[in-house]
């Protein structure tokens, strides 16, 4: 636990982020990474409205069939594609622990780091929390706190590690 904030980073996050900051925030601001289907290369940021993980949770919720997203036939194969690990079953009961027990926001914090390449506009994206902001947002949250992170090391830092 890096941070002064009660609370663990998720394991695939620990190594390289800490927390820096909780702030409460529209949803609208937050951005979900959603990789293309056909390059596999990095992930182009949509509103959550906009993504698999959104059109599931309206799915289910509504017990309508699922819509296409962002080139993917269903969450299903955004999921073979991006190798998450909620599959459909974990993430029907995520849904349908969050609609019986609400959403507990100080124990399962979303985690963000602020987009840096138009930082003006006030946008965050998504490092951790794409399923649950997909419910929460279903469910007509208008705003989530955050926890923003940052890079424990410098860009240059990162970058050399690559070399």
């Amino acid at each position: 636990m890096d941070n002064k904030f009660k609370f663990n980073l998720p394991s695939h996050l620990d190594e390289n982020f800490k927390i820096v900051r909780i702030k409460k925030i529209n949803l609208s601001k937050l951005k979900i990474g959603v990789t293309n289907k056909k390059s596999r290369k990095l992930p182009s940021y949509f509103p959550i409205k906009k993504t698999p993980h959104f059109s599931f949770v309206k799915s289910y919720i509504l017990g309508k069939a699922e819509e296409s997203c962002l080139g993917y036939k269903n969450y299903k194969e955004y999921n073979e594609y991006n190798k998450h690990y909620l599959n459909e079953k974990n993430f029907k009961e995520l849904i349908d622990n969050i609609i019986s027990k609400g959403y507990q926001e100080k124990t399962s914090r979303i985690i963000c780091l602020r987009e840096l390449y138009n930082p003006l506009n006030g946008s965050y994206k998504v490092l951790d929390g794409s399923h649950r902001l997909a419910i929460i947002s279903f469910l007509n949250f208008k705003k989530v706190d955050i926890s923003i992170a940052k890079y424990k090391q410098n860009f240059l830092k990162r970058k050399v590690k690559f070399l």
